[in-house]
């Protein structure tokens, strides 16, 4: 007896398709998290509270080493999608972003302004400095769908007005190039508790061929059905009480966080509901969320809790130190420099005056420059080319 005589749930079937490769077979479960939601949209919703509706749209980061598995597990996600996911993959900014779902939508197409956003490596897409801070904080505004119509007006465009708007987003990155996209205080705030970063590593297993079981372009063919379905399917979910008694036992006993995952905690059980909404309907069109949907809720977002912590110290310190690197370069290569020139030409890698006045005493106790007066009562630093810099020594 094939699968699909035993099983018809998504998940279940498309980790089948998944077979054997050298991609964490973790990235391949939550990439289908991310199209079963995509496919559905914000026309299924949970009440958390009365007035407000919870849809099942996730911002899912797969963070792993350069050719660990990121893109293979993207890649083969992208073969479901439905185009009435209103997909996009590739380079994006905010304002490119408003212009696109701002557009009507085709007859017989959803709005525009509910979207699927994949992008590969994530640096390469939205950029760094600037654009990609105006990217983060766009991103981290649209999270929660409303029912609301999202305005933004111009002097120069004018008005434009979206549909509220519905956003998933799916992307890969490198901890190295994720501190060149969303700087320190994004990643210890709001965007952050709002990420799902998925947890994968490569098992070191070497996987010359990989393997598709048999049945491979029938289950693919069954989900495609399964998900086209989702793309018109509406309703409210429920509840029952079985889980809300496991949810409501973990809501209220788990333990306070420290304070860099303060964010992520906060918004961990919306993470758990639009989890559980999305195995569900993984799972059947019945519109309830019980036991099980919970219980692997919880333990999806606990795994994506362990991996914050790491993954925030790591790129906080080689982003600081890569502040250190910056402004060296620039003493050492227009020296002398007056301080308030060496600030205008660091603002660009988001270097306040707070940690410039830090990194130059820095440099100077470690004797790489001199600090001099000028005439006007400020200072100028001069590269001396002597002493040996450590970054936090």
């Amino acid at each position: 007896m094939g699968i699909l005589q035993k099983n018809s749930n998504i998940m279940d079937l498309y980790m089948y398709a998944t077979g054997h490769s050298q991609i964490p077979s973790e990235w391949h479960r939550w990439c289908c998290l991310s199209v079963v939601a995509s496919a559905v949209a914000d026309r299924v919703y949970y009440k958390k509270f009365e007035w407000e509706k919870l849809s099942p749209n996730q911002y899912i980061f797969l963070v792993g080493d350069s050719a660990s598995g990121k893109g293979g597990a993207l890649s083969f996600a992208q073969q479901f999608i439905h185009p009435k996911m209103n997909a996009y993959t590739g380079s994006v900014t905010s304002k490119s972003m408003i212009d696109r779902m701002s557009k009507p939508s085709d007859d017989g197409m959803p709005d525009r302004s509910k979207m699927l956003l994949i992008q590969p490596e994530l640096a390469d897409c939205i950029g760094e400095g600037p654009q990609a801070q105006a990217m983060v904080k766009a991103m981290t505004n649209w999270y929660n769908p409303s029912d609301r119509d999202y305005e933004e007006s111009t002097r120069k465009h004018g008005d434009k007005i979206l549909r509220p708007p519905c956003l998933n987003w799916l992307a890969g990155t490198t901890i190295e190039w994720l501190r060149e996209t969303v700087n320190i205080n994004a990643m210890r705030s709001g965007f952050f508790g709002r990420v799902a970063v998925a947890p994968g590593a490569p098992t070191g297993e070497r996987v010359y061929a990989p393997y598709s079981p048999p049945e491979y372009h029938d289950v693919c063919d069954v989900i495609r059905q399964r998900l086209m379905y989702l793309t018109e399917y509406t309703g409210e979910f429920t509840m029952t009480p079985a889980a809300r008694a496991i949810d409501m036992e973990w809501y209220e006993t788990r333990p306070d966080p420290d304070d860099e995952m303060k964010p992520f905690w906060r918004r961990q059980h919306d993470l758990n509901l639009k989890i559980a909404m999305t195995l569900s309907l993984c799972e059947s069109m019945s519109l309830k969320i019980d036991e099980k949907h919970i219980l692997k809720a919880q333990e999806m977002t606990d795994q994506s809790a362990t991996m914050l912590p790491p993954i925030i110290t790591k790129a906080t310190s080689t982003q600081t130190s890569y502040k250190y690197d910056q402004v060296s370069r620039m003493i050492e290569q227009f020296s002398p420099i007056k301080h308030s020139m060496l600030l205008r030409k660091v603002h660009r890698w988001h270097i306040t005056a707070d940690e410039l006045h830090k990194i130059v005493a820095q440099l100077n106790e470690a004797g790489l420059i001199e600090i001099e007066r000028t005439m006007g009562g400020g200072r100028k630093y001069r590269w001396v080319k002597q002493g040996k810099f450590k970054f936090g020594k």
